[in-house]
């Protein structure tokens, strides 16, 4: 009997702007290992080499009493690719899958709506005063802002330097007090234009929705949050940065509390900046690149939107940097120009990186069983659980891809799929192989880089699924011959 449950689709209606990605996820157990599952949209078919994938979970909740290889590995993640299109077509989601026993299964899962883009029509009133060949569109998205410190930011920018701007908020539903606060906080100032969701939408969905509203007018685009304070010549500096070439200019920040007491005067305190096309690897990696502190090229948003969709923590400013750094690049203001407030509740904070040992990392993976052996005092009770956290080890890092690293897979394949020039093509690519992150470890071990040995997990990780994949036909028998068979008696 083949039993599945799909735990993730495709949503019911897309209108792509550019090529997008898409995963399908779930699981599926039949009487016998699978021979190959896919994804069938319309016409088109989509494989992955991310199957049988190791679900304990699964075999816990469905299978307690079945203790074979296809209950413990029956997990799958297959990538679907969605383009724009010209003309409305609707197509089933089939999910079909054929076991070595012989046996198949074909199934309807769902029906997937694609339409061609159509983007969300408003109207911004720019005051004539405005010089429209500099206009800049300053994006800010909030939700339940705190009064005091709202206003503060909004004087901030009504302060700027560079007065040729507009700031479109959009408020992600807040309550009806705050919408109240934010309309009284610009009412005075007819470059301020506010933007209502319906639906919560997050913070990720939130700057997607107000980047989409930049008007084709504007020559460049910062992004604001709801309680920073901007230094008067924020704007200013990061454009007089640009050069013909460059896509994107950001800057240092000071970290301060609500109170502006600073908590670290530059962002750089344990950590290096890296933000050249050339390290456009790294960046891929770990983020250099804060949101707040970035002004760019309205023509970046041409090839950024929509977001990828979010799979694992993928942040807004990452994504924007990365296509930034693969089309044009990035330049770099040394000087804090604006402060960043650091709640301890911020949905994105301030993160040092510092430098942690393999052994350290190695820790997290087997933590439980690290802290019996302390409990111990026998050497040989302590190595025996030495040799019980190898296997807590090798899960950890198997799982590490398709949980705490799946951000990574998640911008590099769509930055793939969209356009970057070919050295950054190579660079990214580098992250989709062993042999490629042991080449970004050489880098950032020769460059005393501040990674935390995030690429070296991360290849561990990709060895560990390809030794799981290598290493199946083994376990199946094992599982099949021995622990079956103990089930049996």
């Amino acid at each position: 009997m083949i039993q599945f449950k799909i735990e993730n689709s495709l949503p019911d209606k897309l209108a792509p702007k550019n090529i997008n990605r898409y995963l399908v996820e779930g699981w599926v157990a039949g009487g016998s290992r699978i021979s190959y599952i896919r994804i069938r949209v319309g016409g088109k078919t989509f494989a992955s080499k991310d199957v049988e994938l190791y679900r304990p979970d699964v075999r816990t909740s469905f299978f307690a009493k079945e203790k074979s290889f296809q209950t413990l590995f029956p997990g799958f993640s297959i990538p679907v690719v969605v383009g724009p299109v010209e003309a409305a077509e609707e197509h089933a989601v089939m999910l079909e899958c054929a076991f070595a026993d012989g046996s198949s299964l074909k199934e309807k899962i769902g029906t997937v709506s694609i339409g061609p883009y159509a983007k969300e029509v408003r109207t911004f009133e720019i005051p004539p005063h405005i010089d429209q060949d500099n206009l800049l569109a300053i994006c800010m998205a909030t939700y339940n802002p705190d009064g005091p410190y709202f206003k503060r930011q909004i004087d901030s920018i009504i302060g700027q330097e560079h007065q040729d701007w507009i700031c479109i908020i959009c408020d992600d539903n807040s309550s009806e007090d705050s919408r109240d606060l934010i309309k009284e906080a610009v009412k005075d100032d007819p470059r301020f234009f506010l933007v209502e969701n319906d639906q919560n939408a997050g913070f990720y969905g939130n700057f997607e929705r107000c980047l989409e509203l930049a008007p084709a007018e504007a020559k460049f685009v910062a992004l604001a949050d709801q309680d920073d304070i901007w230094y008067p010549h924020k704007l200013s500096s990061c454009l007089a940065e640009f050069d013909a070439s460059t896509m994107l200019v950001y800057s240092d920040m000071k970290v301060v509390d609500k109170d502006r007491n600073v908590l670290c005067d530059t962002y750089w305190r344990n950590r290096k900046n890296y933000y050249e096309s050339k390290d456009i690897d790294l960046l891929t990696l770990a983020n250099t690149v804060t949101g707040a502190a970035s002004v760019f090229r309205r023509e970046l948003l041409d090839l950024a939107l929509p977001f990828p969709p979010r799979y694992g923590e993928v942040f807004h400013d990452q994504w924007l940097a990365i296509m930034a750094a693969g089309n044009g690049g990035i330049r770099y203001v040394d000087e804090p120009l604006y402060e960043y407030v650091q709640y301890d509740n911020n949905v994105i904070g301030h993160t040092d990186f510092g430098r942690r040992s393999l052994f350290s990392v190695a820790k997290d993976y087997v933590r439980e069983a690290y802290d019996i052996q302390k409990q111990h005092q026998g050497l040989f009770k302590k190595l025996l659980l030495c040799l019980k956290a190898i296997p807590c080890l090798v899960i950890g890092l198997y799982h590490f891809k398709h949980t705490h690293g799946k951000h990574i897979d998640t911008l590099a394949e769509t930055a793939l799929l969209r356009r970057l020039n070919a050295s950054s093509q190579r660079l990214v690519q580098r992250t989709r192989s062993a042999t490629g992150l042991f080449r970004i470890h050489f880098k950032v071990w020769k460059r005393k880089e501040t990674l935390n040995n995030l690429e070296l997990v991360f290849c561990f990780s990709a060895m560990a699924n390809t030794l799981f994949r290598w290493a199946a036909p083994l376990l199946c028998w094992y599982m099949k011959t021995f622990l079956q068979r103990r089930v049996g008696n």
